[in-house]
């Protein structure tokens, strides 16, 4: 096969929501989907699906617009 000679259309289909990334030999692979409220996270090496931690509250906005002055 030539570089870059499999397309798109020519490739396998895919669950939705899965992402295709490159696996620790460098080999494409299927990351499955998240659960809800779950964000896609990375270590520095590899991608993985955790959970989303609490944004910033009200209460803590208006202390953090206070501080900032």
């Amino acid at each position: 096969i030539q570089d870059n000679a499999v397309t798109l259309a020519k490739m396998a289909g895919l669950a939705r929501g899965k992402l295709i990334y490159g696996d620790s030999s460098g080999d494409p692979a299927a990351l499955a989907v998240g659960s809800a409220d779950q964000v896609l996270t990375h270590d520095g090496t590899d991608i993985s699906w955790a959970t989303a931690s609490a944004g910033l509250s009200e209460a803590n906005a208006i202390g953090l617009i206070i501080a900032l002055g």
